[in-house]
């Protein structure tokens, strides 16, 4: 049977998490020495054949499970969509890969994730680019005059707010 891949929890028993993965599925962690892999049964469906609508259904259970197992351990997740051929792949891959994703774990498991979300007065931002670049100041008076290349300062500011945009992103 396929196994969809969570995630990798430190554990050497078998924990089980309840019915929490995709459609209900029961969500277990599966040791290989000091690993443990946090798998359930894949969607059905698979990934491919999915419609958007369906593949967010999935990215959104996918979240809620890990956020599940979260409360009870430190996962170093794995990526959305990542399955198993069965419980012996595994086990191989745990045991191959164990000493990597050990040190993974210890190096990320005192990080914390925060996501930063901003919004533009866009209007603001253009007039304060069109006064500080010369060049959009210039071209700006010449379409007031009723010549200029409305295309060029369309292109400059966009080119002056990604680059405002990437400064404010450095700063945070």
């Amino acid at each position: 049977m396929t196994l969809y891949l969570y995630g990798v929890i430190s554990t050497k028993s078998v924990e089980t998490f309840g019915n929490i993965g995709f459609e209900g599925t029961t969500v277990v962690a599966l040791p290989q020495g000091e690993l443990a892999g946090v798998v359930g049964p894949a969607p059905k469906t698979g990934f491919r054949q999915n419609a958007r609508e369906e593949l967010i259904k999935l990215l959104l259970s996918h979240q809620q499970t890990l956020e599940r197992v979260m409360k009870r351990f430190f996962v170093l997740p794995f990526r959305f969509g990542t399955t198993v051929a069965d419980e012996s792949e595994l086990t191989r891959i745990l045991g191959e890969k164990g000493s990597l994703l050990t040190d993974l774990i210890g190096k990320m498991k005192d990080a914390a994730e925060i996501d930063v979300v901003t919004t533009w007065e866009v209007p603001k931002i253009l007039q304060e680019i069109s006064e500080e670049d010369p060049e959009i100041a210039a071209l700006k008076q010449k379409i007031a005059q009723g010549g200029g290349d409305r295309t060029h300062i369309g292109m400059l500011l966009a080119d002056a707010l990604k680059a405002r945009g990437n400064q404010w992103r450095e700063r945070i």
